[in-house]
Parts: C-alpha cells; structure tokens; sequence
C-alpha cells in the first residue's frame, strides 16, 4: 500500500523513533536509485515472506541525500530475527541452503542477461513486469544469502561448526558471484532515466522527474517523501543519535581480518572521495564496494559502519591484508578526520587515542 505522506506528524515520528533506536541509526549509504528503493522496499513486503516465510519487517526507511547516495535505516532487531530463522532452516536442511545459493546465481544470470538483450527504454518497458519482480526477488536471496550466514558465524561455538563451514562455502560462492549486480543495474537504470520513477511511473521520458524524494516502510504501509517530509524524520533520529554518541569512549565490531594498527582517520562517505584517500590513514567508511579496490590498497586499516563475514570490506581485507573491523554500525558517526585510533582488528575494538 502506497500512500503519499501530505504531513508528518508526532504520532508517526515517535513510531520511527522507537523502532530505530539510537544505536541502530543509519547503518547503511548505498550508491543505488529511487528506483532501486522502491523495488527493495516491496521486497521486505513480499519477497522475504514468499520465499522465506518471513515477514517481520515493520519498518525500513531510504533516505535519498542531496548527493544521490542512499541511507538506509533498518531494524537490527527485526534482521537479526530474519537471519536467526533462516540460518537454523539452512543448518536443518542443506538442501535448502543450496537452493538458495543457486537461485541466487540463477538470478543474477537473469538480470544480466536481461540488460544487455533490453538496452533501450521500449524495450524495457515491453518487460517491465518481469525485470521488477525478477530484481525484487533477486534482492531477497541477496540478503538470504548474507545475513543468515553471519549468524550462524558469530554463533559457531554453540551450533555445529562442520555444517556452518560447508553452508558458508556454498553461500560464500553465490554472494561473491552476485558482487556486481546491483552496480550494473545502477548503470541501467540511468541509461534509460528512470533511476528516479517509482515502476508505476515509467512509461516514457516525457515525464517530469521528481528528484531526492525517500521511501519510508513503517507498518506495512509505503510513504513516498518528499525532502521536507524526510528532514523532519532526520532531525528528530539526529537529536536522538546525537545524545547517544556523545557517550561513546569505544568502538566494537566483527575483527574481519586479524592485526592491529593505529593512526590518523580519514572518513569517507561519497566513491567520488576516494580518489583522495591519503596513504597510511585508517579508513573509516559505510561500506567499501568493488569501485573501491583501487584505492584501498594504501590504507592502514579498515573500519566500517556495517558489513560482516561476507562484505566487501572483509573479502578485500582477506585478499590485501589489511587489518578490519566491520559492522561497527556508528564509526563514521563517531569518528572524525584527524582522531588517532588504535583498531584491534583481533578482538574487534577501536579506541579513541585523541
């Protein structure tokens, strides 16, 4: 259900504030579309529910920022729940972990193929149904193959690590098989214009387009806003996240790669900054993508907002040996150019020097 948000209200902040509590702020910036947002949010509707019998997500909100990057609020409450019931349905039957893992590559085969067969508007839109279903449900065996995974990780010790180890490895291969997906249908949807069209919207490049409006999933009904409407959702998370930061001494995280490093940070939250990114800084980001590689090479250390087993940031880290530590959830909130930090990428901390 879609509804147009003509005014915000108190009753509808609080609901926001309480299911986004401080420490849960914006835990993602994403480089993707409006469009990409819309289809995403009807995936937490529908997708999850269908192929995974889940359906506990009561809120996820796309904040679509001046610059065009995406952040994305959501419950770790409600995706740990989500990783919890799947990873034990993967851990009772491996078949069905499988499945998920060849769905995935399956799909992203699909969508890429669909991309370079539809390289015009017409031809998008003789297909359009079958692309947005396709890419919803794509998003969810994404997350199903990610999220899962790092539960039944961090959970090692009490579950039973042989079965972990060969789930990891099948869903490691289809979650790594899928890393360009989503930037290659980034790159499409601009090339046609639509990137800023909720689907209903697209039918030809005569419309007027409505730039930087976020989406808002609160109780199973869908607010389109507009920059006013989401400004005032932002000040009110600001004032509460800022009240919870300023008691911050520590930072923890998933230690995705072992070493310890201290030194300057540099926070980069936008790609096009990283062409600046100065060697032998630690490097304090959202999340690293695969455009990123080039320039990661120099740095200290990695810490990210978010990620865990599978992110990008942790394979990179693997590969390059660089000491990391992701999932930390506030790092680029909390930390500012020119800190000193020591990162325990062995036990997962980073301390504040000064």
């Amino acid at each position: 259900m879609i509804k147009k948000m003509s005014r915000i209200n108190k009753k509808i902040i609080q609901e926001v504030m309480g299911k986004l509590p401080p420490e849960q702020k914006a835990d993602a910036v994403r480089d993707i579309s409006f469009l990409s947002c819309s289809i995403f949010t009807d995936t937490h509707q529908f997708s999850f529910r269908k192929f995974f019998n889940f359906s506990g997500f009561s809120i996820i909100y796309w904040f679509v920022r001046p610059d065009g990057n995406v952040v994305f609020y959501r419950s770790w409450k409600e995706y740990d729940l989500f990783a919890e019931k799947v990873g034990r349905k993967y851990l009772q039957d491996f078949k069905f972990a499988r499945r998920t893992a060849d769905t995935l590559i399956r799909m992203s085969d699909d969508i890429e193929n669909f991309i370079k067969k539809n390289d015009t508007l017409e031809k998008f839109l003789a297909k359009k149904k079958y692309f947005i279903t396709l890419y919803r449900d794509f998003f969810a065996f994404h997350q199903a193959a990610f999220w899962p995974l790092e539960y039944l990780s961090k959970n090692k010790d009490s579950l039973n690590k042989k079965k972990i180890d060969k789930i990891a490895e099948v869903l490691g291969r289809a979650y790594r098989y899928n890393e360009m997906v989503v930037p290659d249908v980034e790159k499409y949807f601009s090339k046609l214009k639509i990137a800023d069209l909720l689907p209903k919207e697209i039918s030809s490049l005569k419309k007027r387009i409505t730039k930087n409006r976020s989406i808002l999933l609160l109780n199973k009904k869908i607010y389109i806003l507009s920059v006013l409407e989401a400004k005032k959702i932002n000040q009110a998370l600001a004032r509460k996240r800022n009240k919870y930061e300023k008691q911050i001494k520590d930072l923890k995280g998933f230690g995705a790669y072992p070493g310890r490093a201290v030194g300057k940070v540099e926070v980069i939250n936008n790609y096009k900054d990283f062409k600046n990114l100065r060697s032998g800084n630690i490097l304090v980001t959202a999340q690293t993508r695969p455009q990123y590689n080039f320039f990661l090479k120099k740095v200290k250390a990695i810490i990210t907002d978010e990620g865990g087993l599978l992110c990008h940031a942790a394979i990179l880290a693997r590969e390059f040996k660089i000491p990391a530590i992701v999932g930390t959830k506030i790092a680029t909130k909390v930390l500012r150019d020119g800190m000193t930090v020591e990162v325990d990428a062995n036990k997962g901390i980073i301390k504040i020097i000064k």
